[in-house]
């Protein structure tokens, strides 16, 4: 409120004054008498805002014209003053934006300068007269080198440019030979001839600087950021000599080729020795070092060393299907095909196959064992031992099968073997397509053997045979044979399956009915007939039995006793008479066997 009432009263004291202009300020102080406006202030501390628009609302303003000119505004948008001139908005020119006469700082080239920005020439004056002209499309046209005919720029003592005519023999001043080049002149023709030396020479017949000749001088050539391409695309070749020899080859078809012993050292050309590539005799030699000691050692004129050293390094040969194809393993000191878990000196996944020669194995004292052929290129094939060949299974260490070389018997599922072939344990012969029932047979005096149910040789199902089971020392009976004591045969294998047997060994009837008797076998043409007891041929011969008067006394016999009925005691005498002959031999009793399968 203070502001506005000292911005009246002022104004209002000032009015008086208004044919000599307008003075605003706190002190009274008349205005500037060459001033419409005189605006100022004792604490000299303020100062005039004018009007302040963005560059939208400054081009909006409507009705601009000439009476217009000189209307001031300060556009926020550019942060600068504009000015109307009459017919456009013109922007004051600032110390940043505009070249100043005592020069700019913080430039940046290519950003900042001299000229124009539209297709308009450059123009440079001096007193207001044109000197120097650059044409939009690059000409440079200064005004005080110009004249009559061609001419040449030339520079006096002062650097001052000029240009004089060039007379028609083309005679100049004078030419020196700068740096490179030899000859020159003061008057008539001229030559400048390159001076070309360090692996240049002049070719003069050609007219050019070409690349050959001696190095004077140690050289360098830095690459910095480009690369350097030797572009063999005719039919020349890049070589290196050593006196004339060469020593390497690239050749145009793109092969390499190097003439003399490499080297492959650490970092630089004295660093530790990595690997050499050599010749030995005509012969390749390929070392590589670790450590600067030979750790693997190819060379084609003797042998292959891999870990020299006996370092813990591995060596391994992958195949397309296998990454363990071969495998050796240092620090285990075993050696793996077709896998990498190795338990043995020499491990093998999958099969071997041995095409030919003999191949041993000895055990640490050095005995010799081997598996070959009995001839080199033969057909036998040998495994030889000092006593035995045994087969085990791995995992529990069974011995399977024994072969005793020294007494040439061979023991299954036992390691003392007393026959040729010592089986422990049943045996399984599935060739020769046998049935139930069939046994093998000899079929010839080579011993050739069959499978054969004709039973030649060997008892057939069904028969009977005496059996001494009683007698100490007798094992059980074998499979597949029974007892006939009347049972019936219980075995899905036997084709006598649900079969009774005849009872031969008891439970037979006799005439004095004794049922603990077994019966004799007969031959018949029929089998399985029974027949019973008959009584001895015994009869009577005399019977002296007046004095009682018996009529009915008569002797019995059922072939061991014999029975006198209704007989007197009283001292009368009988006598009886064999009538024939004992049919019966003396005898052994056994148990009648019968094989059912």
């Amino acid at each position: 409120m203070n502001k506005l009432f000292l911005s009246a009263s002022i104004f209002s004291l000032t009015l008086p004054m208004f044919s000599q202009g307008i003075g605003v300020n706190n002190t009274g102080t008349d205005p500037n008498p060459n001033a419409i406006l005189d605006a100022d202030v004792s604490t000299n501390d303020k100062g005039i805002l004018i009007p302040r628009i963005t560059s939208g609302q400054r081009v909006g303003i409507g009705g601009l014209g000439a009476a217009d000119e000189g209307l001031t505004v300060y556009d926020e948008t550019t942060n600068s003053y504009w000015l109307w001139d009459g017919a456009q908005w013109v922007q004051f020119m600032m110390q940043g934006t505009a070249w100043a006469l005592n020069g700019n700082a913080g430039t940046t080239p290519g950003t900042d300068y001299v000229g124009t920005s539209d297709a308009q020439d450059l123009v440079f004056k001096t007193n207001n007269a044109e000197r120097v002209r650059v044409y939009t499309a690059g000409q440079m046209e200064v005004d005080d080198l110009g004249g009559v005919g061609t001419r040449m720029v030339v520079a006096d003592a002062n650097g001052v440019l000029g240009t004089q005519t060039l007379p028609p023999n083309g005679d100049i001043t004078g030419v020196t030979a700068g740096a490179g080049l030899v000859g020159g002149g003061t008057a008539g023709t001229v030559t400048l001839t390159a001076a070309a030396d360090n692996g240049l020479y002049v070719n003069a017949g050609a007219d050019r600087v070409r690349m050959g000749g001696p190095l004077v001088e140690a050289t360098t050539i830095s690459h910095a950021n480009f690369t350097l391409i030797h572009d063999l695309t005719g039919t020349g070749d890049f070589a290196i000599e050593d006196a004339g020899t060469r020593v390497f080859e690239v050749r145009d078809d793109g092969t390499t080729r190097i003439g003399d012993d490499m080297y492959w050292l650490d970092a630089t050309t004295g660093g530790t020795l990595m690997g050499v590539f050599s010749d030995d005799g005509d012969d390749g030699r390929f070392r590589m070092y670790e450590n600067g000691a030979v750790s693997m050692d190819l060379d084609m004129n003797s042998q292959f060393i891999f870990n020299e050293q006996g370092l813990d390094r591995n060596f391994r040969v992958e195949s397309d299907g296998n990454a363990n194809m071969v495998l050796v393993d240092a620090g285990t000191n075993r050696v793996g095909i077709g896998t990498a878990t190795l338990s043995q000196t020499l491990d093998i996944n999958g099969n071997a196959d041995v095409n030919s020669g003999t191949y041993f194995v000895r055990d640490n004292a050095g005995a010799t064992y081997g598996v070959g052929y009995a001839t080199e290129g033969g057909t036998e094939m040998t495994i030889f031992a000092d006593q035995y060949l045994d087969f085990t299974e791995s995992d529990a260490d069974v011995l399977t099968m024994r072969l005793d070389l020294n007494t040439q018997e061979v023991g299954i599922r036992t390691n003392a073997p007393t026959r040729a072939l010592d089986v422990n344990g049943t045996v399984r012969i599935r060739g020769g397509a046998p049935t139930a029932g069939d046994f093998l047979m000899s079929q010839d005096a080579n011993g050739n053997a069959a499978w054969s149910n004709a039973g030649y040789g060997l008892i057939p199902i069904g028969s009977i045979v005496g059996w001494h089971g009683n007698l100490t020392g007798v094992p059980a009976l074998p499979a597949g044979w029974m007892e006939c004591n009347g049972q019936t045969v219980a075995d899905g294998a036997s084709p006598l399956n649900g079969r009774v047997l005849p009872n031969l060994n008891g439970g037979t009837t006799s005439e004095s009915g004794d049922a603990s008797r077994g019966r004799f076998l007969r031959g018949n043409t029929t089998s399985g007939l029974y027949q019973t007891d008959q009584a001895n041929n015994l009869d009577w011969i005399n019977n002296d039995d007046s004095g009682n008067g018996d009529t009915n006394d008569y002797l019995d016999d059922d072939g061991t006793v014999v029975t006198i009925r209704a007989y007197n005691t009283s001292g009368d005498r009988f006598q009886a008479n064999l009538d024939g002959l004992e049919t019966r031999v003396t005898n052994m009793s056994v148990r009648w066997i019968i094989r059912i399968k």
